[in-house]
């Protein structure tokens, strides 16, 4: 079969609708060449994670609701009852799983009630360029991603440490060409080490690519590292504003809780005598909580605050 006529029956099997006409909605019906799934689980929390292959789908109960955040990698949509299972175990709607399995889907993105569906596709190039559909579910503590085919398109670790292996094999590939051209040896004629010569240049631009290539997945590592990040200075920065605001409160409270006795001296807390002496309190704290959330939002650490000087907000 020609390039171009493997990449039309690619296209017709993907474009083809499998469900038969008058088919309930939400039925899953398989490709039967599509590949039996394979489950991986990566569970964490604050404190730790565990990373593991699932032989059962049964086994996702024992971590569902017991961890931060679970998220379920399935790779092959080749198993019907696999699928329902994964569906039962965390909600699925039966709509969203019908488009996981019709690999035709466009990207878009839908709500179930609780559940968020995205679709999306990534390009590979093999013989011949190939698109691959990605389902995702979003829920309250867990990820679930549903691919076509194993191999998996979400890991940059894996995507480093392969890169790794094939530059520890080309490094010393291109010393030795390197030496079988610059040196006189027996048996290799002049003609030869022409030739040499042009492995050699091959040789040196792999290892520009794979140098490249190792940049861009560090580049990848930096940015997901740079989000999770931004994401935990965010939470440091709310809870600072937390701690800050109720820094004067608890003051406050810890001055009129030393339970001095205004009789023994004039000078011991004559307010804690007064009429008003305890909504007058709540009001001070009041205010001074106000006036922090005030302060926080002028100087831009909450909200949108006071736009810099000479910025295109302030001369609008």
């Amino acid at each position: 079969m020609s390039h171009k006529a493997r990449q039309r029956d690619h296209a017709r099997r993907r474009m083809k609708r499998r469900a038969a006409p008058g088919t309930a909605p939400g039925s899953l019906t398989i490709d039967p060449l599509a590949p039996r799934p394979v489950i991986r689980l990566l569970a964490y929390s604050p404190e730790k994670y565990i990373e593991r292959d699932i032989a059962d789908p049964e086994e996702l109960r024992a971590y569902l609701g017991h961890w931060h955040v679970c998220w379920v990698d399935v790779e092959g949509l080749g198993d019907a009852r696999t699928l329902e299972q994964i569906a039962a175990i965390f909600h699925l709607h039966p709509l969203a799983m019908e488009d996981v399995v019709n690999v035709h889907q466009r990207a878009k993105v839908d709500t179930f009630g609780e559940r968020t569906f995205m679709v999306t596709h990534i390009f590979s190039v093999s013989d011949h360029l190939e698109s691959e559909q990605v389902s995702l579910f979003l829920g309250r503590d867990f990820v679930i991603t549903f691919q076509e085919r194993p191999g998996d398109c979400l890991e940059i670790h894996d995507m480093k440490r392969e890169l790794l292996y094939v530059r520890r094999a080309v490094w010393p590939q291109r010393e030795a060409l390197n030496m079988l051209v610059r040196d006189e040896i027996p048996h290799i004629s002049a003609e030869t080490r022409l030739y040499l010569r042009d492995c050699y240049d091959h040789c040196v631009r792999i290892i520009d690519l794979l140098e490249t290539y190792r940049e861009v997945c560090s580049d990848l590592m930096d940015l997901y590292l740079s989000s999770i990040s931004n994401r935990m200075n965010e939470i440091m920065k709310v809870l600072t504003i937390i701690s800050t605001l109720f820094i004067p409160l608890t003051f406050i409270v810890g001055i009129y809780g030393m339970n001095f006795d205004p009789q023994a001296s004039p000078l011991n807390m004559p307010e804690t005598k007064w009429y008003w002496g305890y909504p007058l309190c709540l009001a001070l704290m009041a205010v001074i909580t106000i006036g922090q959330l005030f302060f926080f939002r002028h100087k831009g650490w909450i909200g949108q605050g006071k736009p810099p000087p000479g910025s295109v907000e302030e001369r609008g």
